[in-house]
Parts: C-alpha cells; sequence; structure tokens
C-alpha cells in the first residue's frame, strides 16, 4: 500500500525506521530513508530538546544540514523555529 513519506510528501511505499536523533519512528520513502532525510518538524523540536544546534554533536549538525538543504530552509528559519518553541514552552 502506498502512504505519504513523512519527510518529502511523495507518495510510495515505505519503510518504517527508528530516528538515529530521537525515540521516534519514521515512515520514509525508499529516497529519503537511503539519503538521511527526515521530517522537518522533527529535527526542529530535537535541536530544542538538546538546548539548540550549537549544543548537538558534529554527525547531527551534518544530518540538520543536509535536511535543511533538502527542505529548503536556511539556518535562520530553522533557529527561528526552534525560538518559537521557546516562546510556546519558555525556558
Amino acid at each position: 500500500m502506498r502512504k505519504k513519506c513523512e519527510a518529502c510528501g511523495e507518495e510510495d511505499e515505505l519503510i518504517v525506521c527508528s530516528s538515529s536523533f530521537s525515540a521516534e519512528s519514521f515512515g520514509l520513502c525508499k529516497s529519503c530513508f537511503a539519503n538521511d532525510i527526515y521530517p522537518y518538524d522533527a529535527l526542529v523540536v530535537q535541536a530544542w530538546c538538546i538546548g539548540g544546534v550549537d549544543k548537538s554533536t558534529d554527525w547531527f549538525k551534518e544530518t540538520i544540514r543536509n535536511n535543511l538543504v533538502f527542505h529548503n530552509m536556511s539556518e535562520e528559519q530553522f533557529n527561528k523555529d526552534i525560538e518559537a518553541i521557546d516562546s510556546t514552552f519558555g525556558d
């Protein structure tokens, strides 16, 4: 059965896989799975949970950078989205 990929939104056969950066699983198309592409919001939330990108490990920073290119998002917007969570939940 074809369903929408949680990362890119394309309809395809999905691979359900665990996240390398959180205790979540995602339904990803073969292309997103092969290229380590994740749902944008999941990356924002995880970066917020650890206190921002600057506090993440090098491999997670690289994952974020690669995903920002894929999702056509700037680092500035990514940081604003993290700050938006701060304004909702506070420090």
